[in-house]
Parts: structure tokens; sequence; C-alpha cells
């Protein structure tokens, strides 16, 4: 196993911010609009809802980078601008910040000392490490004579590289993944191959021969599916799309 580097890092992170910060804006936005026909039992000003996202964004910054202080006291402040209907009023400002600081000291005493980082290897599955930074995984494979091919993706990217002349089903799950199929040099003996996608904010890019036809009854909810080529007028396989993917970009590319 090796690792990607970081611009694929990065790139695995900005997804995670890129989803987060969507959501977010979404529901500020509905709060905003609850609390104008009085369907809440607090109202929220402009700057209540400005500091909600700040705060609310500075939390999930910090689990996602596992930076304990930013996240503990985003969550001090969140609670400062709801004091008022979470009858805390009395607690503000400086039991809340005392208590945020204790709070942060000891969870970055405890995790600190016991710094393992998340590690995931697609064959190995799901194992920890030691280190002093977060790594993802990168894998390159190659399959042959195999019927049916399943390929599972998570925070990491993989480039796959199949040879089979028995194809039947190739079966695609991924979570911010990043995946690249080779099947240019495979073959179908039933001349049709099904490719079924179950797939979550993530990068797919497929190859195909050109004399593989397409027909897709894939499901694509906020998601790009673009196709680079044609395929010949003679082509004898057909490629069946199906399954569902959401928020991905993906690509079929006849080489």
């Amino acid at each position: 196993m090796t690792y990607v580097n970081d611009s694929i890092k990065k790139g695995i992170h900005m997804k995670i911010k890129r989803f987060v910060t969507g959501l977010l804006f979404i529901f500020c936005a509905a709060l905003l609009v609850l609390s104008q026909l009085n369907l809440l039992t607090f109202k929220l000003s402009f700057w209540t809802v400005a500091g909600t996202i700040i705060f609310t964004w500075g939390f999930l910054d910090g689990l996602i980078h596992r930076e304990i202080f930013k996240g503990i006291f985003s969550l001090a402040f969140l609670s400062m601008i709801f004091a008022k209907p979470l009858h805390i009023e009395s607690l503000v400002p400086w039991t809340i910040l005392g208590a945020a600081f204790l709070l942060a000291i000891g969870l970055e005493t405890i995790f600190k000392s016991k710094s393992h980082d998340f590690i995931v290897s697609p064959k190995n599955g799901f194992h920890w490490k030691k280190e002093d930074y977060p790594r993802f995984s990168s894998e390159t494979s190659q399959s042959s004579n195999d019927r049916n091919i399943t390929i599972k993706q998570s925070f990491s990217d993989t480039s796959r590289y199949v040879h089979s002349k028995v194809l039947e089903t190739v079966k695609i799950e991924a979570s911010l993944g990043d995946i690249n199929l080779y099947l240019d040099d495979a073959q179908s003996q039933n001349h049709h191959v099904t490719l079924r996608l179950d797939s979550q904010l993530s990068d797919i890019t497929v190859y195909v021969p050109r004399n593989w036809k397409m027909t897709s009854r894939l499901t694509s909810p906020l998601s790009s599916f673009s196709v680079e080529g044609t395929s010949d007028a003679d082509g004898d396989t057909q490629l069946e799309l199906t399954g569902k993917i959401s928020m991905c970009d993906f690509k079929l590319v006849y080489v």
C-alpha cells in the first residue's frame, strides 16, 4: 500500500468541506425562514445566523482536522449565541469559556497521548496507525479472468486495470473516493457488461473499448455525468449503467 500525495489528500478534504458548507447554509436558511414565520420559539437576527454559520463551520472544521480547541470553543460560542432558548444565560460568558478551556485541555491530553490516524486500505479494510499526521491510501491493482468485480473505496483513490475475457458485472461502491477503472482491455463472452454504481461524493472515470455501446439507467442526483468519445456503429458489446450516484463526477471515456 502506498500513500497519496498532498494534492489528493487536499482534494478529499475539499469535497467534505463543500458538502458540509452547502448543508450548513441550507440549514441556516431554513432556520431564518422559520424564525420569520414565527414557527420557532425564538427569533433569529442576521448576526445570529452569521455567528451560527461561522462557529458551526469552525466546529466541523475542527472535527475534520482533529483540532480539539477549535472544535470545543466553536461549540462554546454557539452555546452562548443560543443561551436564551437553551436557558443557560447565567453561564455566559465565563463559566462556559472556562468549562470549554478545561474540557479542551482534558481531551487534548487524552487523545494526543494516544494519537492514531485512520488509514483506509481497499484490501485490508480499516486500521489505525500511530503517526503524527493523517494519511489516505492509494492503490493500483489488476484483475484477470474475473466474471464479477467489486470495487469498494472510501477516503482514498485507486486505479483498477481489468483484463478479463469473461467479464459480466462490475460494481463500484465509493464514498469520498477517486476511482479510475480501465476496461479497455476487457471482453465479454455474452456481449453484455453491467456496471452498477453506488457512490457518493466521488470522482469516477471509466475507460471502455469503442466497440461497447452504452445504455444508462443510472440515477445521478446533483452529479456530473459526461461521455468522451464515441462508440463504433457496429459495436457488438452492450454496456449497461445502473445504480445511483450522488454528488459525484462520473466520466465514461471511449478509447
